[in-house]
């Protein structure tokens, strides 16, 4: 037990040398897309177990808020104790984590995201999430090949800025 907090400790104290080093910029994040439905709508996560947040799109005023680091190109956010989860993609779900290896993330001039993936983000619904979210919310969801990509499934790209032809008072 001592071990393990002597090690969170240490690892939370590199984390914040880490960042006195690059710029911190906060962010939120919003679906682009040529469907009028899901374009301008915010992404917000769902918890769906230990480590594992699913994104999911809603209401553009609610949009979580998220931090960038412009050194290690990281888009996180803290959950407890300066305890990050990271965006990145497992098992099909575009995800925050804290399991597994963050995306390397750049930010295009418009705002739009480039990772791994990120040309091949879908907004799906009923997608087996684990608690089912997914029935009442879009979940973003890679597919590695378009031929596998359902009908149903709606082209996504994830911005930074919402879309100029969305209003929401």
């Amino acid at each position: 037990m001592q071990i393990q907090y002597i090690q969170h400790t240490f690892l939370s104290i590199l984390i914040i040398i880490s960042h006195c080093f690059c710029e911190l910029i906060s962010i939120s994040l919003y679906a682009k897309s040529d469907n009028s439905s899901i374009n301008g709508l915010g992404l917000f996560s769902l918890h769906e177990g230990e480590g594992y947040n699913y994104l999911f799109l809603g209401d553009p005023k609610n949009a979580q808020k998220l931090v960038y680091d412009t050194k290690m190109y990281h888009v996180f956010f803290y959950y407890v104790y300066l305890f990050p989860y990271y965006l990145t993609s497992v098992n099909n779900f575009l995800q925050l984590s804290s399991v597994h290896y963050p995306f390397k993330i750049k930010i295009k001039k418009n705002g739009d995201l480039t990772f791994t993936y990120s040309d091949r983000l879908y907004a799906m619904k009923n997608v087996d999430d684990p608690h089912n979210y997914s029935n009442e919310y879009y979940a973003i969801y890679y597919y590695p090949k378009s031929s596998i990509v359902p009908s149903q499934a709606m082209k996504v790209t994830i911005t930074t800025s919402m879309p100029a032809n969305q209003t929401y008072s």
